[in-house]
Order: C-alpha cells, then sequence, then structure tokens
C-alpha cells in the first residue's frame, strides 16, 4: 500500500532561529503520522491558520473546513431575499421501529371427555343383564358415536375367554371378530381342539364406533368393567389377552412399564379378581399374553409364536385337571 507524500508548501518566513532545516507551512491537515515522520526527517512546520481562516494564496487552492459539507445549504435563487431557507434535514436518518410484543398464546386445555360421566358400574349385574346394560351404557363419547353394541360371543359355561382390544367399525355381525380375522380365530380354536362351547370372546370396548371415529385410552379405562364382570361370572380355565393393550387393561403391573408386546410373551400371568381382603375371597386366573388377529394377517410369521403361546396355556390347564368353577376358587 503507497503513501503519497504530502504536499507542502513553503511560505516566504525566515529559517526558526537556532535550526537549519527549512521551515515550511502546514498547508494541509496532516495527521500525527505524517508529522512524525517530517520530524523524524529534520523538517520543521509552522502551526498557521486553517486554510479556510487565512487568505488564499496564489496557486493556493481554496479548501473548506472539516465538517463544513455536512452543514452546507446551497442558496436557491427561488428564496426571496430575507427569507431563511428551511433547515437542511440530516441525511441517513433513519425512523426507528418498534417492535410491538405479541401476545403470549396460552393452549386452551382440552375438555375432559368423562366429566358428566358415569362410571360403569356392574358389580351386581348378572350374566342375563349384562347385554341391555352394555347397550344402555352412557359412561363415554363412544355411547354417542356407536353404530351398534357387542356384549361379547359364545356360551356362559365357557373354560376359554379370549379378549380383544376393540370391535371393528361398521360391521353389524353379532360375534367381535369379523372376516379374516374370524376366520383365523375359528381355525385356532379347532388346533386348540376346542369346541365352540368351550370358547367365549369379547374385547375391552363394546360399542362398534362409527366410520372415521377413533377410540381412546380413556374409553377403553371405562368399558373395561365389563370385562372384569364377565370373568368374574364366567371363572375361566384361562384367559388370552391378543394385543398388549389388553394385558395392559387386565394386568395392573403390565400398566405401569414399558415393556413390548415380545417381554410379556411365553409366561404365564396372573389376573386377580373379586375382593382382596383375603386370599379365601380373592379368585387368581391364569393369562397368556399374545399377538393380536391383525397383527397375525399382517405378518403371518408370527403364527408360529402364537402356536406357541397357546400351546403353553393348554398345558396349564391339562395339568391342572380342574372344573371350571375349580379353575376360578
Amino acid at each position: 500500500m503507497s503513501h503519497e507524500t504530502p504536499h507542502l508548501a513553503e511560505d516566504h518566513v525566515p529559517q526558526a532561529q537556532g535550526l537549519g532545516a527549512p521551515v515550511l507551512s502546514d498547508s494541509l491537515n496532516l495527521d500525527r503520522r505524517a508529522r512524525a515522520m517530517l520530524k523524524a526527517m529534520g523538517i520543521q512546520w509552522l502551526w498557521p491558520t486553517t486554510a479556510a481562516q487565512r487568505p488564499p494564496q496564489t496557486g493556493e487552492p481554496l479548501t473548506m473546513p472539516p465538517g463544513a459539507e455536512a452543514t452546507f445549504t446551497p442558496t436557491r435563487p427561488d428564496v426571496p431575499d430575507g427569507v431563511a431557507p428551511p433547515p437542511a434535514q440530516p441525511r441517513h436518518v433513519r425512523t426507528p421501529v418498534v417492535l410491538k410484543a405479541s401476545p403470549a398464546v396460552v393452549p386452551t386445555p382440552a375438555s375432559d371427555p368423562l366429566i358428566g360421566r358415569v362410571p360403569v358400574e356392574v358389580s351386581d349385574v348378572d350374566w342375563l343383564a349384562l347385554p341391555a346394560t352394555v347397550a344402555t351404557c352412557q359412561s363415554c363419547d363412544l355411547c354417542d358415536r356407536k353404530t351398534a353394541t357387542v356384549a361379547g360371543w359364545g356360551s356362559p359355561q365357557a373354560t376359554w375367554l379370549f379378549v380383544i382390544e376393540g370391535l371393528a367399525p361398521s360391521d353389524q355381525d353379532p360375534q367381535p371378530v369379523n372376516g379374516d380375522e374370524w376366520t383365523l380365530l375359528q381355525a385356532m380354536w379347532r388346533a386348540m381342539k376346542l369346541s365352540p362351547e368351550q370358547v367365549y370372546v369379547t374385547s375391552l370396548t363394546k360399542c362398534r364406533p362409527a366410520p372415521g371415529v377413533t377410540v381412546g385410552d380413556y374409553e377403553a379405562q371405562q368399558c373395561v368393567a365389563f370385562v372384569h364382570r364377565q370373568i368374574a361370572l364366567l371363572r375361566p380355565h384361562m384367559v388370552v389377552a391378543l394385543g398388549l393393550p389388553v394385558a395392559q387393561a387386565l394386568l395392573p403391573e403390565s400398566a405401569h412399564t414399558f415393556k413390548a408386546l415380545g417381554q410379556w410373551r411365553s409366561q404365564l400371568h396372573t389376573y386377580t379378581h373379586g375382593s382382596q381382603a383375603s386370599d379365601s375371597q380373592a379368585r387368581h386366573t391364569p393369562v397368556t399374553v399374545t399377538y393380536p388377529l391383525a397383527s397375525l394377517i399382517r405378518t403371518p410369521v408370527d403364527k408360529g409364536k402364537v402356536w406357541a403361546d397357546v400351546c403353553m396355556a393348554l398345558d396349564h390347564v391339562s395339568q391342572a385337571q380342574v372344573s371350571p368353577v375349580q379353575a376360578g376358587a
């Protein structure tokens, strides 16, 4: 980076007394660095008045003092004499922008779907009155968005209880399971050598939802009281929970863990119902947890795992060699 040597005009002034170097007049506004360079070279200079205060000399250009550009106002020919021109507006003036804070958006809490609903109470309902109680239930919003109700399907003397998660929408069939799932379940019974009189099928929710209606967990929690009553009245040898939601509804210990379905399989669990005041009044029913029917339709390779689960349950019931009433005692 090159630096141009500042032009210094030599004034007609005598040399400083005692100094052999010429004395120069600072015709420019030299900065500190330029002055230091001249001093190092042995050149002296005077401190004359500014160029705007002294008369211009011959050959010396007329310069404006620093800062004059900001306050200079050109003369307008259309302004009459004696009238002061309007004040000059400073350049590059920006209007400050005032930012207004948006009001905080407070999310509206979702209304409790169970407000105004009465919990299911069927502790005194017998087997014959259970379907009518299900049909008139008003314990959750699903009761207002249903197409039908199904309490269950099978024999009241069944020794095996199969529990599914929910009913398929729109179907009007009397059994809880329809279509390919119903065909698969029947094939499972035949492979287990069970007759229809030994089987009862029910679901966590008893209402068929209308098309597009989603069944929530709170609805299953309200409706599961019907399943508890069915287990108490049937006293089956074995309960087969088809799917993790069913296991979580029937087994309290599974509802408070993060175990996957595979971690509940291949072992027997115990469903406890009735009074917990004493062991003599409480009844215990074994539970087998396995894959839901819909999962087997999507993934047929899992049928072998389900067959291993039901074989384990068959072995347990066969070894017990007890009647249905004794099985629940």
